[in-house]
């Protein structure tokens, strides 16, 4: 069950970094609405389904995420979320000022409030939970976003810095302080066959996520979180750093409409389920009148 737990973390993270990825442009203000749909697979079988809303108006912007297991998957793991986040941009810095994560296992409601005030974060669970991890210091919320302003704040950076992935976020869920990192590595040419609206050339950025503070009490709660994947092993062919670590994250990046800016086309990884891959198959808006998301 802990590893259930901690796929379906990994899964929804993963989501998080691809799905909020879109709202790069030159200059990010001229994206003002964009809807994608992805598709996640793991070990060949198709396992979630989601879909991204991102508007915004003036300096304000709100970024909506809504996703579930699909088909077998949902069968042992029903497990459904909706992410909501919204604030204001100052050229490449975001300011959020609340977020919401609203997730149901087994028809069980959890929900998460995040409220931002003078540069810190304050958090509310409902139902409440008990003490599993450890405490976060309060100057280490200081400057720190929730889950999925963090991914627009990466996307906000490269926009404004050209292609460079090279760049780390603080980022606090709650529970866990912790870092997300990216730096360049390289480009690949994709073939989207009948799983992606998009083939060719994309840009590959790798993906790293590092504790900083929150880890759980109990050692076995932390694996996620904690070094010893051989990446000498077939297919580990890049390490972060080059540390010892869980397998790498990729996330790819192409330019799927010529009115758009490169898109997150696909994002990949290992896990102990076998390998997760998530694919673009959708693209409607983009610089025109704010979508409805349902």
């Amino acid at each position: 069950m802990r590893e259930s737990v901690k796929l379906k973390f990994f899964m929804g993270f993963l989501l998080c970094c691809c799905w909020a990825w879109p709202v790069q442009a030159a200059p990010l203000p001229n994206v003002k609405n964009l809807h994608l749909s992805y598709s996640l697979y793991v070990g060949g079988i198709h396992a979630m389904d989601g879909v991204v809303g991102f508007t915004r108006a003036g300096v304000s912007y709100t970024i909506n995420l809504h996703t579930g297991t699909q088909g077998f998957l949902r069968s042992l793991a029903p497990w459904d979320a909706s992410l909501e986040s919204k604030g204001r941009f100052s050229k490449a810095q975001l300011y959020p000022s609340v977020g919401n994560v609203l997730t149901y296992w087994k028809d069980k409601p959890y929900l998460v409030n995040f409220s931002f005030a003078k540069n810190t974060v304050k958090v509310k669970f409902t139902p409440r939970e008990g003490d599993n991890n450890e405490p976060v210091p309060p100057d280490m919320k200081v400057g720190a976003l929730d889950p999925l302003s963090g991914v627009l704040q990466v996307i906000s950076n490269i926009a404004y810095n050209g292609s460079d992935c090279n760049q780390t976020v603080p980022i606090y869920d709650g529970h866990r302080r912790f870092d997300l990192s990216l730096h360049n590595s390289g480009s690949e040419t994709l073939d989207g066959e009948d799983y992606s609206v998009f083939s060719g050339e994309a840009t590959r950025c790798i993906v790293d996520f590092e504790m900083r503070a929150g880890s759980r009490k109990d050692r076995e709660g932390s694996n996620f979180w904690q070094d010893g994947t051989d990446h000498n092993s077939p297919g580990h062919h890049e390490t972060w750093k080059g540390k010892s670590s869980r397998p790498p994250v990729y996330i790819f990046l192409g330019k799927v409409r010529d009115d758009l800016p490169e898109l997150p086309v696909r994002a990949e990884t290992s896990t102990i389920f076998g390998g997760i891959m998530i694919h673009l198959t959708k693209v409607e808006g983009g610089n025109g009148p704010t979508l409805t998301i349902p």
